[in-house]
Order: C-alpha cells, then structure tokens, then sequence
C-alpha cells in the first residue's frame, strides 16, 4: 500500500492518494444499482471522516484510493455460486446443474442481492487502515513551483 498525505503549510491535512493492489469491481451482473463500486465508497467514507459537518463531495478534505499493481486481483473470493439455488457451482466452469452457466455469479463482498453488505464493512476497513497510516505518515515537503 503507498499513500501519499497532502498537507497545507499552515499544517492542515487537506487531502491524500492511496494506491492499493485490488480490482475496483465487487459487484457482480446482478447488481442494478448506480454505484463507486468499493474504491469510491472507500474514498466517500474517508472524507465524511475528515470532513465532519460537510455534505458530501463539498468539504475541503479529498480522497482518492488509485488502482494500482492489480493484475487480477479479484475481491469475489467466495468464488462461483447458483443464484437460484446458493450452492457453490459444481467446476470451474462456473456451471449449475439446474439453470447452467446463466445462474453461475461471483461472489466476494458485496451480496448477491443488493450488491451490498458486507462491501461497506470491507471500505469503512480500509478508511481505518489508512487513517493509521496517515497518522503515522513521515512528514516530506517539496515547495511547489
């Protein structure tokens, strides 16, 4: 994980950068809604911490969690399962036995039916993570030109 802390010269921490080797993609062809997805929820829940008292999107603290050496680092790590029946799928060829590949989703994270749940324990998890590490970020100045 690297994160790079953004402070003002009167001290005031006013933004970081983190980059961190996941896929940004937890919701599987289910989902319905309009959504960050885990990323930007992660970066949402950041600054409401650091913005207490502001609207979203409105404070003076910015966040943003950045792809990076991810490859295919997947979050759906509870592998292929039948939505119609929530049996693990049978190979992996991500095939049912009743309803065949189309009823074979992912899942990790988010729950098959909202594609949500226990996706906000994980971001609420990472905006801690790294409320630790700003913490205890080593301070370097550069001036800006």
């Amino acid at each position: 994980m690297l994160v790079l802390k953004m402070v003002a010269d009167n001290g005031q921490e006013i933004g970081m950068f983190s980059w961190f080797a996941i896929h940004p993609v937890s919701m599987n062809k289910t989902n319905r809604l309009v959504s960050s997805d885990n990323i930007g929820y992660a970066a949402y829940l950041f600054e409401q911490e650091k913005n207490e008292g502001y609207l979203p999107g409105k404070g003076p603290y910015v966040a943003a969690f950045a792809a990076s050496n991810l490859g295919d680092v997947s979050p759906n790590t509870k592998g292929p399962h039948c939505i119609n029946t929530g049996e693990p799928c049978e190979n992996m060829g991500s095939y049912c036995p009743v309803g065949g590949p189309i009823v074979a989703h992912l899942s990790g994270l988010a729950t098959i039916q909202l594609g949500t749940g226990d996706r906000w324990r994980q971001e609420r998890g990472w905006g801690y993570a790294h409320s630790d590490h700003m913490s205890s970020a080593d301070h370097a100045s550069a001036a800006a030109q």
